[in-house]
């Protein structure tokens, strides 16, 4: 499943939180409470909502794949995104201003990478 929520600048945090939570409980309120969340978006401009929406997950639902929780690894960042992913069962992405950084070989951000990852492994869209 993916769940896509353009991030608007005047949109406050609460009422984004409200939304948010809205809509996944109406959509999770009748699967098990292990669900694998993937957080994807840009990480400076989106942090304030990324930090609330794992936050309010976590206290819920289960297991969280977003990059502060990756640590150190020996792979390049965008395969441990993917590779993250790969473990996901619902791929949430924060859409905001910014592209973010960019995979040299493909010239599309990593939001963008992310995205067709979770389409090519068949989660809902």
């Amino acid at each position: 499943m993916i769940l896509a929520f353009p991030c608007i600048y005047d949109f406050s945090l609460t009422a984004f939180k409200i939304s948010f939570l809205t809509l996944a409980f109406k959509v999770f309120n009748k699967m098990c409470l292990d669900i694998n969340f993937f957080v994807s978006s840009t990480f400076v401009d989106m942090k304030e909502y990324r930090d609330a929406v794992i936050k309010d997950l976590q206290s819920r639902a289960g297991v969280i794949n977003a990059q502060e929780f990756f640590g150190s690894r020996d792979k390049k960042p965008l395969e441990t995104c993917l590779e993250e992913l790969e473990r996901s069962q619902v791929f949430v992405m924060f859409l905001g201003p910014r592209y973010g950084s960019v995979d040299s070989s493909s010239g599309k951000s990593f939001v963008e990478r992310e995205y067709e990852r979770a389409g090519e492994l068949n989660l809902p869209r």
